[in-house]
């Protein structure tokens, strides 16, 4: 029989986006699965919709906090609550392509588990003005194996993973004093106490949506503050005291620029310089 695979979906108000996520779970051509959502206290039509779908499938299942707390520990009531082998995730104005979870789960298969911690993938970017495509030529130059050092440079896994719901459980999830970066936080400390690496996988079944209106649950402006925390709480001082952490550029995409660049520059930096300056 097929392993169980639990999807977990926080959310606040935008139920019309919910309803498209959850929809795109529910049409994986990988059924065995259970969608976990757990909804931040949403005042729109949020709770009638879940109570109809969860009735309408029985592979749903909801949880309604009755105070904001933000999408952390929505992720991390989902955690705690999931049946499943393997666990991956889903921000509710985002959605899946129909084989995502097929896809993981037969790369997964494959794997040493006790050399690699997690898998993660390619995604689409849904834009104001269409659809944007990986790079292909990014996607080949950047590595397919990481381990934690390289996501002192980049969160190459992006915000969501897949992997053994104990994997997730064994950090305790996701740290909700982080203001954003929450997901890279999560990865670094997974690869950093196992010792083991992760790796990517071809396939491009998720996609990030950018185009609408509503707000993302990471915001731009808390992006500097959480990367001082995630330097600090993983003892990465050399990092947070050097001269170039502490230069005060205006242009963020600059100022993460010359940090990559001088720290631990990658191939790809070179094609990033072009569009930066």
């Amino acid at each position: 029989m097929k392993e169980l695979v639990t999807v977990y979906i926080p959310t606040f108000n935008r139920v019309e986006l919910l309803e498209r996520a959850v929809n795109s779970v529910l049409r994986q051509t990988y059924e065995n699965i259970e969608v976990i959502i757990v909804d931040d206290a949403s005042t729109d039509d949020t709770h009638n919709y879940l109570e109809l779908i969860s009735r309408k499938d029985n592979r749903v299942k909801y949880f309604i906090k009755q105070e904001r707390s933000g999408a952390c520990i929505s992720r991390n009531i989902a955690i705690q609550n999931a049946t499943g082998k393997y666990i991956t995730g889903l921000d509710d104005d985002d959605y899946f392509l129909d084989t995502r979870i097929e896809d993981f789960v037969r790369q997964w298969e494959k794997i040493d588990i006790n050399k690699t911690a997690f898998l993660y993938g390619l995604f689409l970017t849904k834009e104001t003005n269409g659809i944007k495509y990986p790079n292909k030529l990014k996607s080949k130059l950047i590595k397919k194996v990481i381990y934690a050092d390289d996501l002192k440079i980049a969160n190459y896994p992006g915000n969501q993973i897949f992997t053994e719901t104990v994997t997730l459980r064994s950090v305790n999830g996701f740290d909700s004093k982080m203001p954003a970066w929450q997901d890279l936080d999560t990865w670094y400390r997974i690869l950093s106490t196992t010792g083991k690496n992760a790796k990517r996988i071809d396939n491009i079944n998720y996609v990030y949506d950018v185009s609408h209106e509503h707000e993302r649950i990471s915001k731009k402006e808390r992006h500097v503050k959480a990367r001082y925390i995630f330097l600090q709480k993983n003892n990465l001082h050399k990092l947070i005291d050097s001269p170039f952490y502490l230069v005060n550029y205006k242009d963020e995409n600059v100022k993460t620029f010359i940090k990559r660049w001088f720290f631990k520059p990658t191939i790809i930096d070179l094609f990033i310089i072009s569009s930066k300056f």
